[in-house]
């Protein structure tokens, strides 16, 4: 037994080193392993921050170019008293597409039926498509037209085939009377480009 307690004796410090050693290493990865979570969070964090700016300088450039490409629509419906049809008009909604690359279609709608469509080809179905046609759809509008205020709305199932949200401006002649909609249509997949 004596022999025991020697061999115990010369074999202790080694061992309460050994396990001081194993607890001190354990605590430092512990800490090596928070310090890189922490790391990761940061990185992540900092990933996720600009992934939403991104998205959102990509939703606000999409709308900028929506707005103006309509408000020019519109301004040149109202000061030609509610004309907007000949193929001048065309000319000018086909230029006004061409500063609206991220946009499908742009669409006039005098009573609320389409009645010009830029760029034509592709979207010629939805000539003569009359938006009150579908319930879902012109109740979202109704709203707006009522407010007087431009909205995107959608995701809607689209006349010329697709999905795509829709940014409607309801256009008031000088007299106050309620001519239709100038809308501009962006695809689903472009409108949320950056997910």
């Amino acid at each position: 037994m004596r022999r025991l307690r020697d061999i115990f004796n010369l074999i202790k410090l080694p061992l309460q080193v050994a396990v001081v050693t194993a607890v001190v290493m354990q605590a430092i990865t512990f800490g090596l392993i928070a310090n890189e979570n922490n790391d990761i969070e940061k990185t992540e964090t900092t990933r996720s921050v600009v992934f939403l700016q991104h998205l959102l300088t990509h939703l606000q450039l999409v709308t900028l170019q929506g707005s103006a490409g309509t408000n020019a629509i519109a301004l040149k419906v109202e000061s030609n008293s509610g004309k907007f049809s000949g193929p001048e008009d065309q000319s000018f909604a086909d230029g006004i597409m061409r500063t609206m690359p991220d946009w499908h279609n742009v669409s006039i709608s005098p009573s609320d039926c389409i009645r010009l469509v830029s760029p034509i080809e592709g979207n010629r179905s939805a000539l003569g498509y009359c938006l009150y046609s579908s319930a879902n759809e012109w109740k979202d509008i109704s709203l707006i037209v009522k407010a007087n205020r431009v909205r995107i709305l959608g995701p809607y199932v689209l006349a010329q085939g697709g999905v795509g949200y829709i940014m409607h401006r309801p256009i008031y002649l000088e007299n106050g009377k309620y001519w239709g909609l100038v809308s501009a249509v962006i695809l689903k997949d472009q409108f949320i480009a950056p997910l």
